[in-house]
């Protein structure tokens, strides 16, 4: 997958950083972990994930 940065770059102004999405007047789009890899060039492979899948989600908050 990679992500299409010259459809991304217009949809700057729509960016929320509060909510981490590019909201619009009838919806919004949230970009996975994947696609923001590909518009910054951090690949996501190798890393370690953020929690561990024996963190509740509680337990993360």
């Amino acid at each position: 997958m990679e992500a299409n940065k010259s459809l991304i770059t217009p949809m700057i102004e729509f960016w929320q950083p509060a909510t981490l999405t590019f909201q619009f007047t009838d919806f919004e789009i949230t970009p996975t972990l994947e696609e923001i890899s590909q518009m910054i060039d951090l690949p996501l492979a190798g890393r370690a994930p953020l929690a561990s899948h024996t963190t509740s989600g509680i337990g993360f908050l």
